[in-house]
């Protein structure tokens, strides 16, 4: 059978990343959703948007095509595809077409109050990045229907034959 995966995208993925893009730590923005393939049901279902929390330093760079050609279950793998993103960051989620394969940026799964309390923690830390930590909060949104969709589409489409 092939492998199931649902994947954070982190630094140890093999993919190229541009550290000096504009941190996303501990903001609520809002992801857009692009290039739904008809098969592609992860995103299914959450209309052409969300506001979820971001935590992260880098970008994964856009160009994915180094994967393309890898060998994988069922043949050489196709270029993947983009299929989130924001006005801020182009790179929040993608796709392998053919194989129930995906990768996300953004945390639906982090509960809003673990949220705030790392904004309120970091911005201690780090006060230069955290100009208004109580602005940034008041932006917050709790997104367990979000991650329960997710999670509930990801096996819905992996179990698909």
């Amino acid at each position: 059978p092939d492998l199931l995966l649902l994947v954070e995208l982190v630094g140890h993925s093999g993919l190229q990343f541009d550290a000096e893009f504009t941190r996303h730590d501990g903001l609520f923005l809002e992801v857009e959703l692009v290039e739904l393939l008809e098969e592609d049901s992860l995103l299914a279902e959450l209309g052409p948007g969300f506001r979820v929390f971001m935590s992260h330093y880098d970008e994964v760079l856009a160009d994915l095509t180094p994967l393309a050609g890898v060998k994988g279950p069922r043949g050489p793998l196709e270029p993947p595809l983009w299929t989130a993103q924001s006005a801020q960051c182009p790179t929040h989620a993608f796709r392998i077409p053919g194989l129930p394969v995906w990768g996300v940026q953004f945390h639906a799964e982090m509960p809003v109050e673990e949220a705030i309390g790392l904004i309120r923690e970091r911005s201690l830390v780090r006060p230069e990045h955290y100009p208004d930590p109580e602005g940034t909060i008041a932006q917050a949104v709790s997104t367990p229907e979000l991650w329960q969709r997710l999670v509930d589409n990801f096996f819905e489409s992996a179990l698909v034959p």
